[in-house]
């Protein structure tokens, strides 16, 4: 599978999956409505960091003057001096939220401060990420995290939306 393709997948997913919670909703499924909930989550985010990650890859070929640092930053690598004194990209990863990286990418590629142009949507991100990462990095908690329809529709909406400005804006 190509790996657009399994970005088209992801993005499918989400929709699916907000679909299910929708028919859950209706019936009164709280604990599927839940489980897809989480689903379109998990979908829509793992859409949007391939994304960027894609872009990030594309513009590493197509933009040769990158300087060394720029490079390691895209590929999400650490940067190490051997005992040459040279700085080289390793193989060691260097992770990068994927919110900080999209915002580098408008600034640097599509000269767009999506931070500032696009505020309202910079907001819903960040309340996104945050709702992703308590699911994903789950921490002791005395209550359930629990992600409603209306939740799980914005984070599909607002993802869809980001990628539709990466594909209008950058790529």
């Amino acid at each position: 599978m190509s790996f657009s393709k399994l970005l088209s997948d992801l993005i499918d997913d989400g929709n699916r999956f907000l679909n299910l919670a929708r028919e859950s909703q209706r019936k009164g499924e709280d604990y599927l409505l839940n489980s897809y909930c989480r689903a379109v989550f998990f979908s829509s985010w793992s859409a949007l960091e391939g994304w960027i990650k894609y872009v990030s890859m594309s513009f590493i070929d197509v933009y040769p003057d990158l300087s060394l640092y720029e490079k390691a930053f895209l590929l999400e690598k650490r940067l190490e001096i051997n005992e040459n004194g040279d700085i080289l990209i390793t193989n060691s990863d260097s992770y990068k939220p994927a919110l900080l990286k999209l915002q580098y990418i408008f600034k640097k590629f599509g000269s767009y401060d999506f931070k500032h142009e696009e505020d309202d949507l910079w907001m819903k991100l960040n309340e996104i990420q945050k709702k992703r990462n308590e699911l994903v990095h789950p921490k002791t908690r005395e209550k359930d995290l629990v992600i409603n329809y209306d939740s799980a529709e914005n984070c599909y909406k607002n993802i869809n939306k980001v990628i539709e400005i990466i594909k209008n804006k950058i790529f």
